[in-house]
């Protein structure tokens, strides 16, 4: 269920989608093994093998921004991991790891006292400071970018020497999870390239090696290239550029016709199926579990998204390290489970036609087509059960004026999750995504117990438990998770462990491999 970060060499055409998901659709802001460099036996004598050049490139948009807290261009955004460093960040299990922070110590969960590490400085010779740090997670929180995944935070101010106090609002031993926001130097927010602590430096057209940084990089410069969308499959064929990040579940698909190595790092993107929880049939439980035991997840997983997903049979991540697959029982595909969940709910098929006495309206996006053949097929499993579908692949405009209607009896959505999956946007009254109207106050402590869980041991159990009243409640059905993925030519690169932090997460371990 949980592969880890991985590398594949693709020799048939690949489909690359570019854009990131439904726009809209996404919550709060906003791989599965290590990189095995001995699978890439390719011979380099095969016609299709592409060997490397002299330089490093990567794509970049001169007329975007590089303030990393209000740039929203995809390959900009990519950069700010080369240049920018936040208090920690997450690893191939979604789990933070230490980068700018020594030591953090709480002892409820909602007043922090962290540690920054000493001997730090900016690209602009600065040493990094209390006062840089909350400066910048400040600016986060009031940022469009970050301020919903930092909407926990009730205060943030320097302390004594270089410990930083931030409080909560309430208990989450989960918050190292959300602060990978980038530290830039105090008051330079807003400015054209405000001086991070990251291993590269910005230069003119390039990215340079910063000499003040805490270890040797592999390769000196990384030079930047402006290529256009459409042409970037070209320009990767031809070498112009040397790495690739995309969404293989998304839209806006281009085509690469040649050898390369992908690796894929998990996200907190989920696929899911929503439902009406307030009117109509899905209001009864019962019924919504019936729909679950008929959502063929493995097949979804596999032949239509392509294996490019996690298969997300409970409402956590199955990278998480805290996750037991022992948890999934009677959670998957079961036809039989389906016909008792019916009878549950009390719907028969009165007058002896082969179909049940109900019929459920179902809507998608029609912006992704790998979203409606999920549909598709959910809806096809449904009406072969004899649970009537009628599905409507809607424009964007369309489908969200039926979601905030409330005009749907179930619904294909897409959610970014923060990373401390708190679910409260998702499933509790009055959170941003929970378009089924689904309210459950015991289900609202569980969410505030998970957060709440202090240790290895409690936040186990609290997992389990949220698990398990989603998977009962039924008040959404979880599909799948993205991986997304980094392509690179093959042999170029080795020690490359991309993360939902960023494309070049831990860069100053990458090693380099040109002509």
């Amino acid at each position: 269920m949980c592969p880890g970060i991985f590398k594949r060499l693709t020799c048939l055409v690949l489909i690359i989608a570019l854009t990131t998901s439904l726009a809209g659709c996404s919550a709060g802001e906003d791989v599965p093994e290590e990189p095995a460099d001995n699978n890439v036996n390719q011979d380099i004598n095969n016609p299709g093998y592409s060997a490397a050049d002299s330089v490093f490139s990567i794509n970049y948009d001169p007329e975007g921004s590089l303030d990393p807290f209000t740039d929203t261009n995809i390959y900009n955004d990519q950069l700010f991991s080369l240049m920018y460093e936040g208090l920690f960040a997450l690893d191939k299990s979604l789990s933070p790891q230490p980068v700018l922070c020594e030591t953090w110590e709480t002892s409820d969960g909602i007043h922090y006292t962290i540690t920054l590490k000493e001997g730090v400085t900016f690209h602009n010779g600065s040493a990094l400071t209390a006062q840089d740090a909350a400066y910048s997670i400040n600016e986060a929180r009031s940022s469009s970018k970050y301020s919903s995944r930092l909407s926990c935070i009730q205060s943030c101010t320097a302390g004594e020497g270089l410990t930083l106090n931030i409080t909560l609002y309430s208990a989450n031993y989960r918050l190292p999870a959300l602060l990978d926001t980038p530290i830039v130097a105090y008051g330079t927010a807003g400015s054209s390239t405000p001086p991070g602590t990251g291993p590269y430096s910005m230069g003119s057209g390039s990215l340079n090696a910063y000499t003040g940084y805490r270890q040797d990089v592999d390769l000196d410069t990384i030079y930047l290239v402006e290529v256009p969308d459409d042409e970037l499959s070209q320009a990767f064929s031809e070498r112009k550029i040397d790495l690739v990040c995309y969404d293989p579940a998304g839209v806006n698909s281009i085509y690469v016709h040649m050898l390369h190595e992908t690796r894929y790092y998990q996200t907190t993107d989920l696929i899911y199926l929503g439902f009406n929880c307030q009117t109509g049939p899905a209001s009864s439980q019962s019924l919504r579990q019936a729909v679950r035991c008929m959502v063929d997840r493995d097949y979804i997983c596999i032949e239509i998204l392509g294996s490019s997903v996690t298969a997300a049979p409970l409402i956590l991540n199955p990278a998480l390290d805290i996750y037991d697959e022992a948890w999934e029982e009677g959670s998957g595909y079961d036809r039989e489970a389906f016909s008792s969940a019916m009878a549950d709910a009390g719907i028969s098929d009165s007058n002896g036609d082969g179909y049940y006495d109900t019929e459920l309206r179902f809507i998608v996006n029609s912006d992704n087509p790998l979203k409606v053949s999920v549909a598709q097929r959910i809806a096809r499993d449904l009406n072969n059960a004899g649970l009537q579908v009628d599905l409507s692949v809607l424009s964007w405009s369309a489908y969200l004026d039926a979601l905030k209607a409330g005009n749907f009896h179930m619904y294909l959505g897409e959610a970014k999750l923060s990373a401390d999956f708190d679910l409260s946007t998702l499933l509790s009254s009055g959170g941003s995504l929970n378009y089924g109207g689904y309210s459950d106050s015991d289900t609202d402590n569980m969410i505030d117990a998970f957060l709440a869980a202090s240790n290895d041991g409690s936040a186990v159990q609290a997992a389990q438990d949220l698990c398990a009243q989603v998977l009962e409640s039924s008040p959404i059905v979880p599909i799948a998770y993205k991986q997304y993925a980094v392509l690179t030519h093959i042999g170029v690169v080795s020690g490359a462990e991309p993360s939902m932090s960023g494309v070049f997460t831990g860069a100053a371990g990458w090693e380099f491999i040109l002509e």
